[in-house]
């Protein structure tokens, strides 16, 4: 998240440096972190994210920090999906008493587009019906990482989201909101997704 917009948007002063802890993890040594804290008086972190998923991504981040940095973490999600949500209430209950998990906006599975049969949403049915009748032209070839309803790891109990954030569009909404296919396909995405990743 781009947290210092965030400070910004919500007049909020304090402490100067307000580090990314994802190139943290990979490029600083704790003690550095741990040092740093004593120094200016820190006894407590709290981690932000604009939008977490299934909790892939940050909660190797959490984890981390809760375990190396020897503090009391709060992670704080603005907008969670389920699976993320199970996952990091099974994390707080691991690190009982060192991690406190407070989502703002916690997503329920209804708000998402399932498979055929899987929402008695009949407006959702309908988009998923259609996720999966233009999905190979969205895809372009078959290789694609992505279903029709975006992408999802195996338990994964939620996905077609139907998000767009103004700094990305994740990876579980739909690709027909932010696939942009290569060649021979010629999508054109409404809210192209740039992964961090090359493909």
């Amino acid at each position: 998240m781009v947290i210092s917009e965030f400070y910004h948007a919500n007049g909020i002063a304090g402490i100067d440096q307000r580090p990314a802890f994802r190139p943290l993890r990979e490029f600083c040594e704790p003690g550095l972190l741990i040092s740093y804290m004593t120094s200016h008086g820190l006894k407590r972190l709290v981690l932000m994210e604009d939008f977490v998923g299934s909790g892939t991504q940050s909660s190797d981040i959490v984890r981390w920090a809760t375990e190396k940095l020897n503090c009391p973490v709060l992670f704080v999600p603005l907008v969670i999906c389920p699976d993320g949500t199970e996952a990091f209430t099974d994390l707080a209950s691991v690190l009982a008493g060192r991690l406190r998990f407070e989502p703002v906006l916690p997503l329920d599975a209804s708000a998402f587009v399932a498979p055929e049969g899987g929402t008695p949403d009949a407006l959702l049915s309908r988009i998923a019906d259609l996720a999966t009748a233009v999905h190979s032209r969205v895809a372009g070839n078959p290789d694609t990482s992505y279903g029709p309803l975006g992408f999802s790891k195996p338990g994964d109990k939620t996905r077609g989201a139907a998000v767009v954030l103004f700094s990305n569009t994740p990876d579980n909404s739909l690709p027909l909101i932010h696939h942009h296919a290569r060649p021979p396909s010629k999508w054109q995405a409404l809210f192209p997704r740039v992964s961090r990743e090359t493909p």
